[in-house]
């Protein structure tokens, strides 16, 4: 997301009416735009900070969407998505909540927007740049969390999991819902490749990664052949140019990570 100035795009001051107060938010004019919402900083008088979450139409970034979803195989083995709408996002929160994982809790929201808390967190890429790896264990934990619960965030790419100082994890952003057999071993190879894409030493991370799912009921809980196959679709598909800045879109090191992982089939 990008952090823009913004002038006259909502009220100076937004009331929002609760269960038994009404809360009194001032703009600060900063929106961090992303590609389905508009994400307008807002603070209260003791300068707490909030996010009133507004949807956008983008017809470009659905047409990508599918796209990425067909050529990562996603959508040939059985997958389907669908755009949550405010309310079903709400729902898919408190739900998320009610099983302990880390997600916003939503304070209000109507069918102009959503109102939520905001995460003194950095985005996972910008952690996984500066060559930190001590997130990337809670981060595939709190997934695998998820996943045992038959919970499945929907559209993690790195920038929608957050970080915070103490290596705690936040899932965020549940615009796209992801179902079918194998919506789970989608989004863990979608996060391994987001994984390899941004961090520096690559080689080091592939150790950590190969580890932990030989010491770890990972490799049990998924079925690898398809973590396997998104794992080459994401690096067969993004790989062929720049992908998020980056050159070459980490496909070496995705084939590598996969024969990696065809080892250790062979060896459990």
């Amino acid at each position: 997301m990008v952090a823009t100035k913004f002038h006259n795009k909502i009220p100076q001051t937004i009331h929002f009416s609760l269960k038994h107060t009404v809360l009194h938010l001032q703009s600060t004019e900063i929106c961090l735009e992303g590609e389905i919402n508009s994400n307008y900083l807002l603070i209260d008088q003791k300068g707490k900070r909030y996010i009133w979450r507004v949807p956008k139409d983008n017809e470009h970034i659905h047409t990508i969407i599918q796209e990425d979803l067909e050529q990562t195989k996603f959508l040939q083995t059985g997958g389907t998505y669908r755009y949550r709408n405010i309310g079903e996002q709400v729902q898919f929160m408190n739900h998320a909540l009610a099983a302990n994982l880390n997600v916003p809790n939503p304070i209000y929201h109507n069918t102009q927007g959503l109102l939520l808390p905001y995460i003194e967190a950095v985005p996972f890429d910008k952690v996984l740049q500066k060559g930190n790896s001590d997130s990337i264990i809670p981060a595939l934990q709190h997934l695998h969390q998820a996943h045992i619960q038959s919970i499945v965030f929907g559209d993690r790419w790195v920038k929608n999991t957050l970080v915070t100082q103490e290596n705690k994890i936040f899932e965020v952003d549940f615009d796209l819902e992801i179902t079918g057999p194998h919506a789970a071993e989608f989004e863990i190879a979608q996060t391994l490749y987001h994984i390899l894409l941004f961090t520096k030493d690559k080689q080091k991370i592939e150790r950590i990664l190969l580890k932990h799912f030989a010491q770890s009921d990972l490799q049990s809980a998924y079925d690898m052949k398809y973590v396997r196959l998104f794992l080459k679709g994401f690096a067969d598909h993004f790989g062929t140019g720049i992908y998020e800045g980056i050159q070459g879109g980490t496909k070496e090191e995705s084939y590598r990570l996969l024969q990696s992982f065809q080892r250790l089939d062979k060896t459990t």
